[in-house]
């Protein structure tokens, strides 16, 4: 198991001493706001795509000026 794989599953002696605990709420953090990261740049993309739908519908469906 490599150390990225292994720092999801902390041993004890890793928990123990002075920043064991705070170490561990760290990596359950990090966890929580890679997982947010993804979840909104994914949504993002949708809101983008519909932003530029309206854009184009708006310029293609306005009447216009007959001159």
């Amino acid at each position: 198991m490599d150390a990225f794989a292994q720092s999801f599953y902390p041993e004890e002696k890793k928990t123990s001493g002075k920043f064991g605990k705070f170490r561990v709420v760290l990596r359950h953090l990090n966890l929580l706001m890679s997982v947010y990261y993804a979840f909104f740049s994914f949504y993002q993309y949708f809101i983008d795509l519909f932003d530029a739908a309206c854009l184009w519908a708006r310029l293609l469906f306005t009447p216009r000026i007959a001159k």
